[in-house]
C-alpha cells in the first residue's frame, strides 16, 4: 500500500521495534484511528549511527515489512525508519509529523545501561511533547472506563483534561491519595474525619476548574481515598477495573515536580492495563 501525502489532519505515531509483543500496540493504534479520525504514522528507529554498505537496502526492508502489517487499513498515512538514539529521534520524528499522540508497546530491558538509567519507554515519556500510550493488554474495543490518579497539581489537571478529550465516551474514575497529618500520633475520629472532609473538598475544587467544561464532569467519579499512593492506586483497580490508567508526568526540566509525576515510571512498571502519560509542560 503506498503511502499517502500527509494532510492537516492530527495523526498518531506507534513508535514501533517490530517485535511480536508490538502487535497489541499495533491494534490499539488502528482502534485509536478510526475512533478518533487520525492518519497512522509508524516510525521504527535502529540503534546506532548510520552504517555504510546495506544500510539503505536495511532501511527498504523495514518500511515494506511496516507496510505490510497496515495492509487491512486505509488510515497508514507515513512510515519513517531512522537511525539514532531511540527515544531522542522518536520525540523528534513525533515533533516532525505533527502527531499529538504516540503509541507504543512495553519496553525490554537491553542493558545495565537500562536498568539504571531506565527503559526506552521512561526516555520517550520524558523527551516527547505529546502524550504517550504504553499499551500491554490486547486491544478488544474502545476505552470505556478510565481511572485518572490526580494530587490536584497543575500536571494531574492536564491528564484529566487529556483524558476528556481523547476519549469522549469514556467513564472517568478520578482517584485522589491522601494523608492523615502524624496518624501514628493522632488517634481522634473527629481529626480522623476532618482531613478526610478536607480532602474531598479539595477534590471538588479540583473539578470546578474552569478549564473543565462542566459538561464533561459528569463523566467523572471522583474519590478520595486515605493512604499510600501506590496502595489506594490498588484498591481503585480492584474496584472499578478500568482498561486504561491515565497518569500526569513532571518535564524534564525543573526541580520541584508533582508527587504523582515523580513516580510515574514507577507505577508504570506494575500497572496491570494501558497507561497514558501526560506531561505538563511540553518540551521547548
Amino acid at each position: 500500500m503506498p503511502e499517502r501525502m500527509l494532510t492537516d489532519r492530527p495523526r498518531i505515531m506507534l513508535a514501533t521495534d517490530l517485535s511480536a509483543r508490538c502487535d497489541r500496540a499495533c491494534k490499539r493504534t488502528v482502534l485509536l484511528a478510526d475512533q478518533l479520525d487520525r492518519e497512522i504514522v509508524v516510525a521504527h528507529v535502529i540503534e546506532g549511527k548510520k552504517r555504510r554498505g546495506d544500510a539503505e537496502t536495511e532501511e527498504m526492508l523495514i518500511a515494506a515489512l511496516i507496510q505490510k502489517q497496515f495492509n487491512k487499513t486505509d488510515r497508514l498515512a507515513q512510515t519513517i525508519v531512522l537511525r539514532g538514539s531511540v527515544p531522542q529521534t522518536l520525540a523528534d520524528a513525533a515533533r516532525d509529523a505533527r502527531c499529538d499522540l504516540i503509541v507504543t508497546g512495553i519496553a525490554r530491558l537491553n542493558s545495565l545501561r537500562d536498568h539504571i538509567l531506565g527503559t526506552a519507554v521512561d526516555y520517550l515519556v520524558r523527551q516527547a511533547s505529546v502524550p504517550v500510550l504504553i499499551v500491554k493488554e490486547i486491544a478488544e474495543g474502545p476505552y470505556r472506563r478510565l481511572m485518572v490518579a490526580t494530587d490536584l497539581s497543575s500536571c494531574s489537571r492536564a491528564a484529566l483534561e487529556t483524558a476528556l478529550a481523547l476519549f469522549p465516551k469514556a467513564k472517568i474514575d478520578l482517584v485522589h491519595a491522601y494523608h492523615t497529618p502524624y496518624e501514628g500520633f493522632l488517634r481522634s475520629e473527629q481529626i480522623v474525619d476532618d482531613v478526610r472532609r478536607e480532602a474531598e473538598e479539595d477534590v471538588q475544587r479540583f473539578l470546578r476548574s474552569p478549564s473543565l467544561p462542566a459538561g464533561t464532569r459528569r463523566r467523572i467519579k471522583a474519590k478520595a481515598m486515605v493512604g499510600e499512593l501506590a496502595i489506594v492506586m490498588k484498591q481503585a483497580l480492584d474496584r472499578s477495573e478500568p482498561d486504561l490508567v491515565v497518569l500526569g508526568t513532571h518535564g524534564k526540566s525543573g526541580f520541584v515536580h508533582a508527587t504523582i509525576g515523580s513516580r510515574a515510571a514507577e507505577l508504570l512498571s506494575w500497572l496491570p492495563c494501558d497507561v497514558l502519560m501526560v506531561r505538563n509542560n511540553p518540551v521547548s
